[in-house]
């Protein structure tokens, strides 16, 4: 009985072994234009932005995270291709900043119109500061923009 079995793993791994492989593998800019695609997938249109994995709330650290993604890869590629998905995260994030605009709230609910927590230095605001600072000094250090495409960013 053993045998059998031995010989019927060994005739698979044989068979596994010579076959050509059906999927063909990703390299890594591959990989993530695939991510890149997957977010663009997700955009709203009222307001703006990216949704991720919730289904019907916008959170602001997740549009932070996609700015700080896509500027990264603005910054790698030296591309503009992502420039204006970068315009529409920050956009959100500006408006996600409360009247007094000493914080931001957490998410903006689809479902009903309304901006979620705010009050207090919540962790999401780290996230929106990183974001945004980054961004601006990665797209301007290394001067990707000319002097005319900065009024743009302001």
């Amino acid at each position: 009985m053993k045998v059998k079995a031995y010989f019927l793993i060994l005739l698979i791994l044989t068979v596994l072994m010579f076959q050509s492989p059906s999927i063909k593998a990703l390299t890594l800019n591959d990989r993530v234009e695939n991510a890149i695609n997957w977010i663009l997938t997700r955009k709203t249109a009222n307001p703006e932005g990216f949704l991720t994995f919730n289904g019907s709330k916008l959170y602001v650290e997740e549009q932070a995270s996609i700015i700080l993604a896509l500027t990264l890869y603005h910054k790698t590629f030296t591309s503009h291709r992502y420039d204006g998905e970068i315009e529409i995260a920050l956009k959100f994030i500006l408006s996600s900043q409360t009247p007094s605009k000493k914080d931001h709230h957490q998410y903006y609910d689809l479902e009903t119109c309304e901006w979620g927590p705010s009050g207090k230095l919540f962790y999401w605001n780290a996230y929106v500061i990183e974001a945004l600072s980054y961004s601006a000094f990665q797209i301007r250090y290394y001067g990707n923009l000319n002097e005319s495409e900065l009024n743009s960013w302001s």
